[in-house]
């Protein structure tokens, strides 16, 4: 969960939209290993925040 907030902070930054997707790319290979169902929908929905803000 904590890399997908880094991810969402880093990719609402136009500096740092670079490190915010490469760090989605990675939470998103990772969501398989999740097994907590809250814990996943979180980490979803934060990385779609964080892929709405690297298409702005």
């Amino acid at each position: 969960m904590a890399r997908a907030m880094v991810a969402n902070y880093f990719s609402s930054n136009p500096d740092t939209k670079l490190i915010g997707q490469r760090l989605v790319e990675v939470t998103d290979k990772q969501l398989l290993k999740i097994k907590n169902k809250e814990l996943k929908t979180e980490v979803e929905n934060l990385l779609k925040q964080a892929k709405q803000n690297l298409s702005k």
